[in-house]
């Protein structure tokens, strides 16, 4: 695919490259994931730079112990390594992995940085994006501390729901095991059972197969019940 039909497909990735050098234009990779697909690991030497055209990201801070800490989810358009460029940073610091089928675009760092320097707006754009993130973060640091589980559980949700697509009966579900949710919402499992449980008391979700499930009713009760 020519790059001119790629943003001809996806018309918000324009605003991003309108100042992209003419020889990036055949310099770059389409790649298409598949849910569960590992992007990128923590640690790994970061050798392209990706743009997220369709899909949900999450990105994932993983530890020696085994234990990981879900810091967010992606949408598009977003960058994929911009934090490790801006930082001048040789390796990731986060693993990022596919929640739904996702489309990148990837250019070599090496022409990513040598765009940079050609584009200030895009940089401008860039430092934007990490500082919105590192807002978000910041402004939700400590939640897990102060919130009770069914608070932060239902917060988990509603955010899983913006990022993804329910099915053709307009049902969303959770793939993440129970020992996932558990390290990225902070509780030990037994709590996060409890929590599970309690909420599908109160008609709030449903367990297929031991996921969770919610459908756009509930998903609205959810947001009522969080505000």
């Amino acid at each position: 695919m020519k790059f001119e039909d790629i943003v001809n497909k996806y018309p918000e990735l324009s605003q991003y490259v309108s100042r992209i050098p003419s020889d990036l234009k055949t310099a770059f990779t389409l790649r298409s994931y598949p849910a569960g697909c590992v992007i990128h690991q923590k640690d790994d030497a970061l050798d392209t730079i990706g743009i997220l055209l369709n899909g949900t990201l999450k990105v994932i801070n993983e530890f020696d112990t085994g234990n990981a800490y879900m810091i967010e989810y992606n949408h598009p358009i977003d960058f994929i390594g911009d934090v490790t460029v801006l930082a001048e940073k040789c390796c990731t610091s986060v693993t990022i992995e596919a929640v739904s089928k996702c489309t990148v675009i990837h250019f070599s760092r090496s022409d990513f940085e040598s765009w940079l320097v050609q584009d200030p707006e895009l940089l401008r754009i860039l430092a934007r994006n990490v500082a919105c993130k590192l807002y978000n973060s910041s402004y939700r640091h400590g939640t897990e501390l102060f919130y009770k589980s069914p608070r932060l559980l239902l917060e988990f949700i509603k955010s899983y729901a913006e990022g993804a697509t329910p099915d053709s009966e307009g049902v969303y579900r959770i793939t993440e095991t129970r020992q996932q949710l558990s390290e990225q919402l902070g509780m030990i499992q037994k709590t996060l059972d409890r929590t599970v449980n309690r909420l599908k008391e109160d008609g709030l979700i449903y367990l297929n197969k031991g996921k969770i499930c919610f459908t756009e009713k509930q998903l609205s009760k959810i947001r009522n019940q969080i505000y």
